[in-house]
């Protein structure tokens, strides 16, 4: 009969990291204490703190995509805890790691690529409210109509010389998500972001895994690669970037130009990193070649409003310094006025106020 085993925990990313040991039947870390038959482990295993309301999510995801993409082998749960094995790419070699500690042109994403359009091959139309992604926009609407109901947005922007109402714009934003539809959907694992994805394929994370809106996806994606992940997010979500400190120390570098004065927007350039460029915009492309004509018209229809939606909910607007309110503000106008089909979406990803950073 095995002993009891306390072992010594480092972090990794969400979860924790534990060191190669042949059996294991208990550990104890500081604020939990969680039983595991885990027999004859011969490899490293990680596991992942999870809130107790978001288990289930977690757990259910994984089962969904399982055989569906390339995912870590779960080896136990309970209450708030899972289990991983632990692959070195997890923690060194995820796009970010890529895109911004490595700063090397990259340019082999196809064993990614090739999970997406395999499983695109099955897409289908749901309700949206059984779409796995609908919490980042439908269940986040009342975020934006806070904004409204407590005068936290200015009612007028002057963008390029013209005015711009942003309150009805936000309004709109609000109607169009909660719109009562049907979405067309893929299985995928729901929160593509780049600390989510190592570069030989494996995906991590799956409290949003299952079948979720393609026009969802896209939007997080973009939210994540283009305009927020290289300086939004390292800048306000300092904490999920500990195993990633050099962005901590360089995320200024991305930092879109702006002018403005009072209301008035005068210039806005994005900075994008190159690698995570290339990479959404082949990531863009596979959607449009697998999609049908009415499948884009009706993803057209809404794709402004969800790019919206994804500008203002990761982040509380008011948080912000006012520079980068502003440059939130510049993204909301510029999506409204610019991005009405997925073709206006891929013009601008080579459009001339994209200023390129890297190799």
């Amino acid at each position: 009969m095995m002993n009891n085993l306390t072992m010594k925990i480092n972090h990794f990313k969400k979860g924790r990291e534990i060191e190669k040991n042949k059996e294991i039947v208990e550990f104890t870390c500081t604020t939990n204490k969680c039983t595991f038959q885990i027999i004859k482990i011969n490899k490293k295993i990680y596991f992942k703190k999870v809130l107790s309301n978001n288990i289930q999510n977690e757990i259910k995801g994984y089962d969904v995509i399982k055989g569906c993409y390339i995912i870590p082998k779960r080896i136990s749960f309970c209450k708030d805890w899972v289990i991983y094995e632990y692959k070195n790419t997890l923690s060194c070699k995820t796009l970010h790691d890529i895109f911004y500690k490595k700063n090397k042109i990259f340019k082999k994403y196809d064993i990614i690529y090739l999970q997406y359009k395999k499983n695109l091959n099955y897409k289908k139309y749901i309700d949206e409210n059984d779409s796995r992604n609908s919490d980042f926009f439908k269940g986040r609407t009342h975020m934006l109509e806070c904004l409204l109901n407590n005068n936290l947005i200015p009612k007028e922007i002057k963008y390029e010389s013209n005015k711009y109402d942003l309150r009805k714009i936000i309004r709109e934003t609000i109607n169009n998500i909660n719109k009562n539809k049907k979405v067309l959907s893929f299985v995928s694992q729901g929160d593509p972001t780049d600390t989510n994805i190592s570069i030989n394929g494996i995906f991590t994370d799956f409290e949003n895994a299952g079948y979720n809106s393609i026009i969802g996806e896209i939007s997080i994606a973009f939210a994540s690669f283009i305009t927020h992940g290289q300086y939004f997010y390292p800048k306000y979500h300092e904490s999920a970037y500990k195993l990633r400190p050099y962005i901590l120390n360089e995320f200024e570098v991305y930092k879109p130009c702006i002018k403005y004065w009072k209301n008035e927007i005068n210039c806005l350039k994005h900075k994008i990193q190159k690698n995570s460029l290339n990479y959404f915009k082949e990531y863009l492309n596979i959607f449009i070649k697998k999609l049908s004509e009415d499948e884009i018209m009706q993803l057209n229809e809404y794709i402004k409003y969800y790019l919206i939606m994804r500008m203002l909910t990761p982040i509380d607007i008011y948080k912000m310094e006012l520079d980068d309110q502003y440059i939130i503000f510049g993204y909301i106008i510029e999506i409204y006025i610019k991005i009405n089909k997925l073709e206006d979406l891929k013009k601008f990803l080579y459009s001339d106020s994209i200023e390129v950073i890297g190799l």
